[in-house]
């Protein structure tokens, strides 16, 4: 096996315990598979409490009137509609040399609740927003770069590297 030495202090009683597989040359092997147990438990829980809060954030959303509003105007718009609702990905290969770009909506809805699959960016000259808004994942879409008539801003590095995550 390959790998770290690592100290591990015990009590007494349990170092009684394991004696016999440190005798055999075991308590490497041992330790090492308790460990795995413990963190594959611990990463099953975190994905079930992701999981959750993402069915929690989606039912809140669907029942969102005035969100599912905005959705439809939206289907039906034109960018030139959209202007400054939607940022594409700069750094993504496909929207550099694609005719068509990835891009998701903006919303100034429910500011103070950000879900999982959204990224909080403050209203700055550099961006173009007029408020602070939120960048949502859940909806992405592409626009044909013909439609796009002007430069309206730019989202910071740091909100993108947020993105990435969301």
């Amino acid at each position: 096996m390959r790998g770290h030495n690592v100290n591990i202090y015990f009590t007494e009683k349990n170092y009684h315990k394991i004696k016999p597989l440190i005798a055999q040359r075991k308590i490497s092997e041992f330790v090492n598979q308790a460990v795995e147990k413990e963190l594959s438990q611990t990463e099953k829980q975190e994905k079930e409490q992701l999981r959750k809060k993402l069915i929690t954030a989606y039912k809140r959303m669907a029942k969102n009137k005035k969100l599912q509003k905005e959705l439809k105007i939206m289907e039906a718009a034109s960018i030139s509609d959209i202007g400054k609702k939607l940022v594409a990905d700069d750094d993504d290969i496909q929207n550099e040399y694609d005719e068509w770009i990835v891009a998701v909506p903006f919303t100034t809805e429910d500011i103070k609740q950000v879900e999982p699959f959204e990224v909080y960016v403050e209203n700055a000259k550099e961006n173009g927003l007029d408020y602070p808004s939120k960048l949502q994942f859940n909806y992405p879409f592409t626009v044909d770069k013909g439609r796009f008539k002007e430069y309206l801003g730019v989202v910071s590095r740091e909100a993108m590297e947020q993105a990435k995550k969301a």
